[in-house]
């Protein structure tokens, strides 16, 4: 009867679990798109001359007189020209690279700006990827959770669900797993996609010179992201359970009472007892991905605020069942 009432979910709201999610599947082809296309093509370097008059000639650029060079600097000229407008900088690295014990291949490596630095990593690239996808999916999540039990009740459906022989707590259930493991797994998969494209394009062609270094690993790379998605379904749990109770119990404007309770009860906390425990609770509640040095994570929390977490989400889920019940 459960997969029976997860599947009511997708079929009703197919907006969220398949045109929002192919929506977004071909907006994150845009960068792989742009990457393919050669941005620096809209790249110049010189000089430009604005003339906003029909006869105007236009001036020369301004020569800017070079230092002479050296003595011991002559043998990395140029042949063939004078030697204080021809400085040849490569030359320069080149040795001075050599001098200081480097081959010539981490040299040329170096010179064409490809670096090996996490943050520049194609990992990197994949991870910032998917981190849009995961906003995006909590924004619709919440909105979701919000509106699942409120819907019913303001058209009157929930006079039809409550007539049939289907226990209160697998609906609500339902409405809990649908958008907070089903969607956030459907979001997952758009993105793998436009991922694996992007990845593909900025190392076959790094025409923006982003120095992207050829390390994917994307099994190591979907692991990672599915820690993540694990984890903040698990930290996140309660506040997917507080909208549930919300939307059960509000008449009117359920996003109003799920911010307006919360920030009353911080304030009673803090000017009677001097504490900010249910705002730093919200935060521990809300999505907390840490994002550095091409890798995406979620930080450790404290075992307190995991039983804490856990305790609401049943209180929560318990009250929300209970309302539902007694709606009519």
């Amino acid at each position: 009867m459960l997969m029976t009432l997860i599947k009511r979910e997708v079929w009703e709201r197919r907006v969220e679990f398949l045109w929002v999610p192919l929506v977004l599947l071909l907006l994150g082809l845009l960068p792989s798109v742009f990457v393919m296309t050669g941005l620096d093509d809209f790249n110049f370097d010189g000089t430009v001359v604005i003339d906003l008059s029909d006869d105007a000639e236009v001036p020369a650029p301004p020569q800017i007189p070079q230092p002479p060079v050296p003595a011991e600097e002559a043998l990395t000229l140029t042949p063939n020209a004078p030697a204080a407008f021809n400085w040849d900088f490569h030359q320069q690295w080149l040795q001075a690279g050599e001098a200081a014990g480097l081959n010539e291949h981490t040299l040329e490596q170096l010179d064409g700006g490809v670096v090996t630095d996490d943050d520049s990593s194609l990992n990197g690239a994949s991870h910032t990827l998917f981190i849009v996808y995961y906003v995006i999916w909590f924004l619709v999540a919440y909105l979701y959770l919000l509106d699942g039990l409120y819907r019913e009740r303001r058209d009157r459906s929930l006079l039809f669900w409550q007539s049939m022989p289907v226990p209160e707590w697998q609906v609500v259930l339902a409405k809990l797993l649908a958008p907070w493991v089903l969607l956030v797994c459907v979001y997952w998969l758009a993105s793998w996609i436009p991922q694996w494209l992007l990845v593909a394009t900025l190392d076959a062609n790094d025409t923006l010179g982003l120095g992207t270094a050829g390390d994917y690993q994307p099994l190591a790379t979907l692991w990672a992201q599915g820690k993540v998605v694990a984890a903040v379904m698990l930290s996140s749990l309660p506040l997917a359970c507080w909208l549930l109770l919300v939307s059960s119990r509000a008449t009117k404007l359920p996003l109003l009472w799920a911010l307006l309770i919360p920030a009353a009860l911080e304030a009673i906390f803090f000017w009677l007892l001097g504490l900010g425990s249910v705002l730093e609770f919200i935060r521990w509640t809300l999505p907390n991905v840490e994002f550095a040095d091409g890798h995406v994570f979620v930080p450790p929390q404290p075992w307190w605020t995991w039983l804490t977490g856990a305790v609401l989400s049943a209180a929560c889920f318990i009250g929300a069942v209970y309302f539902r019940r007694r709606s009519y």
